[in-house]
């Protein structure tokens, strides 16, 4: 899936104020991973790390990809399913 442009990352600060980073897309996307850890995973994306519980993060996971257009969803699950036959 080609992809292009930039990602910004929002820093809210104590104040009420955000500092922004802007990144290049394909480098956000080397830093995306997911780890399981003892029944939990650990989510990380650019300089943020997330701890969550198995099930939370397949909650989350399923959140984000049906806030896709139905299209794109449908592209997903067909890049999935031939990844998983690989």
């Amino acid at each position: 899936m080609p992809v292009e442009g930039r990602v910004k990352i929002y820093y809210l600060l104590s104040d009420g104020n955000k500092e922004v980073i802007e990144i290049k897309t394909d480098v956000f996307l080397r830093s995306v991973k997911l780890l399981k850890r003892k029944g939990e995973y650990m989510l990380g994306f650019g300089p943020v790390e997330l701890t969550m519980p198995a099930g939370v993060t397949k909650e989350m996971i399923c959140d984000l990809v049906m806030t896709l257009d139905e299209k794109d969803v449908f592209e997903v699950m067909g890049i999935m399913e031939r990844e998983f036959k690989r």
